[in-house]
């Protein structure tokens, strides 16, 4: 991405993969039984997802190493706690004005689509093939480069 737009402004959201895995796990899981019925095995999910999500966050701190003032970190619950200071931020990193009227709407837009309109998501980790001392494990430079709980 950073080749074809060199200047591009890039967030970078953050969740503990501690909880973003299993989570991960559970939507592919109800997604692939949609197309596998009972055939979809849960517990091959977790390992493959470790995996793949481990090189990504691993080529992403490449990425960035070089290009500090075009990334901003944003914590996942931060965001969800706090939507308008959280773009505010991004906005003030990259030196950009919100104007009022997108403020606003923001502000509408997050009073109107709240994130448990469809209820809680609930997954069990153990289905999924992997333990949660293995994504620690997996995960560790990354949950202590961004502070993550």
């Amino acid at each position: 991405m950073l080749s074809v737009f060199p200047d591009a402004c890039v967030v970078q959201t953050h969740r503990n993969p501690v909880k973003a895995i299993p989570s991960l796990c559970s939507t592919l899981h109800m997604a692939r039984r949609m197309f596998e019925g009972d055939a979809a095995r849960a517990e091959v999910i977790g390992p493959r997802e470790c995996a793949y999500w481990s090189r990504a966050v691993e080529r992403t701190a490449k990425a960035r190493a070089n290009r500090p003032g075009q990334f901003y970190d944003v914590d996942q619950g931060q965001f969800h706690a706090d939507p308008l200071e959280t773009v505010r931020g991004i906005y003030e990193f990259f030196g950009l004005q919100l104007s009022a009227t997108a403020a606003d709407r923001m502000r509408r837009w997050a009073a109107e689509s709240p994130t448990t309109r469809h209820g809680e998501h609930r997954y069990d980790l153990a289905s999924y093939g992997v333990s949660e001392h293995e994504i620690r494990e997996t995960f560790a430079e990354y949950i202590k480069t961004h502070r993550l709980r």
